[in-house]
């Protein structure tokens, strides 16, 4: 009987410690990326501070040495799924915006948030292992009104 509370014990403490696949194909987001403009450089630095969380720090380095804090993102796993936290600074009141991971498909990843005003997608698309073509846009309905982001991994 000992056994089995033993065996009963270590099943469930295992499945409280594996890692959702989703989760971990997020992992390939880990690093630091950067982008570089005429009107300075852009920067997504990546953590993996455990196995179940990643953070990011956007920021901006001006043309004249001067950084600039764009964006913290957390990108967490709950019991609905991934999603990604977005902060950015000097909107929402300081609060985080939730993107929920909508697919993943062939290394790119399409966050959505359909309430959010703008945007309401966040798409991630890694090219090989050192670029990656970010955009966000207004979701199906106004894929017109986008911005993209191209990166380098450092």
């Amino acid at each position: 009987m000992k056994q089995l509370s033993l065996l009963f014990i270590a099943t469930i403490a295992f499945g409280f410690t594996q890692i959702p696949y989703a989760l971990r194909q997020c992992y390939i987001f880990d690093g630091t990326w950067k982008m570089t403009t005429k009107n300075g450089t852009l920067y997504e630095s990546w953590s993996k501070p455990n196995n179940f969380t990643l953070k990011s720090t956007s920021y901006k380095v001006k043309a004249n040495g001067d950084t600039v804090l764009l964006e913290s993102v957390v990108l967490t796993q709950t019991r609905s799924g991934v999603f990604y936290n977005s902060t950015v600074k000097d909107q929402n009141d300081g609060k985080a915006v939730p993107f929920k991971l909508s697919s993943i498909n062939n290394k790119t990843f399409v966050f959505t948030n359909e309430e959010h005003d703008y945007p309401k997608r966040i798409v991630y698309e890694f090219i090989g292992t050192d670029s990656l073509h970010a955009w966000i846009d207004g979701g199906e309905e106004e894929k017109t009104k986008r911005n993209d982001f191209y990166y380098k991994k450092q």
